[in-house]
């Protein structure tokens, strides 16, 4: 498993990659050696020595952890892992610590109540070129699926666009980051073709929907949407017997 831990101690090849943050690899090195709320973590210099950075880059990707929730720095005993229930926000948006079924979940549901609550704003803000646009996506959509393709570009693409005419740079910044996230989930389990069809349909209700000016419609179906990428989650991680950690992967 990327960045597991050699049977002495060091950090594999994987987990040493120069493509991970500092902090990255030091919150999988935690969870690898199954850390609990109140474990002390290692020291400064043991992870010097671990992963061959300096004393102050240690430092300041353990700040890091610590203003994500993972660790916290108890006086006289060094830094402690703080627990699941202490992450932040920023914590879990990260995408530098494992994830469990519970906050995948969590997750989807936080993103599920910003595009629902948003979805009054668009409605009254679209246009025809707005729709004539994400039909078009849509099109792209059901063409890939009737060739058995993911087309999990051109759903980013809809969710990301749909909010455009709103000028909400924060929400399309958290859209993404939430979708950066998902996205990193094998696409082989999470776009099976039953499921994609319904999915585009989806979509299409929802064009529906804006089109006619109707709101609670439009909220509707975009909510029944996310029951249906839930329902997919779970069907998954029950058929793959999930268990904590795993990657937060879901587009």
């Amino acid at each position: 498993m990327k960045g597991e831990v050699a049977a002495e101690g060091q950090p594999t090849a994987e987990g040493r990659g120069a493509d991970a943050p500092l902090s990255a690899r030091i919150s999988r090195l935690l969870a690898d050696r199954g850390l609990a709320e109140g474990d002390k973590a290692p020291t400064e210099a043991q992870l010097s020595m671990l992963f061959g950075a300096s004393r102050q880059r240690v430092r300041e990707a353990l700040r890091h952890l610590e203003a994500l929730g993972v660790l916290h720095a108890r006086q006289g005993s060094g830094r402690v892992m703080a627990g699941r229930a202490g992450l932040t926000l920023p914590g879990l948006l990260s995408g530098e610590m494992p994830r469990n079924l519970d906050e995948i979940l969590n997750l989807l549901a936080v993103r599920q109540v910003l595009e629902v609550w948003f979805l009054p704003a668009v409605v009254g803000a679209t246009d025809g070129e707005h729709l004539a646009l994400l039909r078009g996506v849509v099109g792209r959509m059901e063409d890939k699926a009737g060739r058995g393709l993911s087309f999990s570009p051109e759903d980013r693409e809809f969710h990301q666009a749909l909010y455009d005419p709103i000028h909400n740079p924060l929400l399309q910044s958290l859209l993404g980051r939430f979708w950066d996230l998902f996205a990193e989930l094998d696409e082989s389990e999470f776009h099976h073709t039953e499921h994609a069809a319904q999915t585009v349909q989806h979509h299409t209700d929802i064009l529906n929907a804006i089109e006619r000016r109707d709101v609670p419609l439009a909220q509707f179906h975009m909510n029944a949407h996310f029951y249906d990428v839930v329902k997919v989650v779970e069907d998954v991680a029950e058929r793959e017997g999930w268990s904590p950690p795993v990657g937060l992967q879901l587009s």
